[in-house]
C-alpha cells in the first residue's frame, strides 16, 4: 500500500443486533488490510466503545455512527470504524441518512471526505428526500469526494435483475450524481452471509471524476 492510498470495506451487514453476526465481522476485519470500515444497516440504536472495537477487530478502534431509527430503533443504522494509527477521521456530520467525516492520511496530504450512506428502501418521498440530502453535501470542488453504501436505489435498468423499475427515480439518482460530479464504480467483492464472494452493482459505490 502506498502512502496515498487506503483500504476500505463498505458492507451492508443487514443487522448486528445477534453475536454470531457480530462475530462474523469482528473476524472479518480482523484478518483483512482495511483501515476504514464502512458498515450499514446496523439495526443498532445505540453503540459502545468496546461494541465498535470488537467490531474493528482491535485494530479499527475509533468509530462514529448513525443510530438506527423507527418505532422499534431497528431500521437502518451506519457505523465507520477507522485506524487512528493509519488516518484521522475530523469534521463528522450525521444526517437523517448518511455519516460524513474528513478522512486525512497519515504521514501524508492525502485527504478527501467519505459519505456513507444508507437510503430510504420503500416510499418515493423519503428516496426524493434522500437524494436532495444527498446533492447538499457536496463539498468544495478542491476537495475529493468518495460516496460508499447501500443506496437502495440504481442509476440504470441494467442494475436490476427484473422489470419493477422507476423511470423517475432513476432519472432523480442520475442527477443527483451529476450534480455531485460522481462516477459509479464498481467494488472487487460482495459480501453476503455467510460471506459469499462474487460481483457487486455499481450503485453500491461512487466515486469522484
Amino acid at each position: 500500500m502506498s502512502a496515498h492510498s487506503i483500504d476500505l470495506l463498505s458492507w451492508n451487514v443487514r443487522g448486528l443486533n445477534q453475536q454470531a453476526r457480530r462475530d462474523t465481522v469482528h473476524h472479518l476485519i480482523a484478518a483483512m488490510s482495511c483501515n476504514i470500515a464502512c458498515l450499514q444497516e446496523t439495526k443498532l440504536s445505540q453503540i459502545c466503545q468496546y461494541d465498535a472495537s470488537y467490531l474493528g477487530g482491535h485494530r479499527l478502534s475509533q468509530f462514529a455512527y448513525k443510530p438506527a431509527s423507527g418505532p422499534s430503533q431497528t431500521r437502518g443504522g451506519i457505523i465507520i470504524l477507522w485506524n487512528e494509527c493509519r488516518v484521522s477521521c475530523t469534521d463528522i456530520t450525521i444526517g437523517e441518512f448518511h455519516v460524513s467525516a474528513k478522512v486525512q492520511l497519515k504521514n501524508s496530504d492525502a485527504s478527501f471526505l467519505l459519505t456513507v450512506v444508507y437510503g430510504p428502501s420503500h416510499c418515493s418521498a423519503d428516496k426524493l428526500r434522500f437524494l436532495d440530502e444527498l446533492k447538499a453535501l457536496k463539498p468544495a470542488p478542491s476537495m475529493r469526494w468518495l460516496i460508499t453504501g447501500d443506496f437502495n436505489l440504481i442509476y440504470r435498468a441494467a442494475d436490476k435483475n427484473n422489470m419493477n423499475l422507476s423511470p423517475r427515480l432513476m432519472r432523480h439518482f442520475r442527477e443527483a450524481l451529476d450534480v455531485g460530479v460522481l462516477t459509479p464504480i464498481p467494488l472487487r467483492l460482495s459480501l453476503g452471509w455467510p460471506g459469499s464472494i462474487g460481483s457487486v452493482h455499481p450503485k453500491d459505490d461512487v466515486r469522484p471524476s
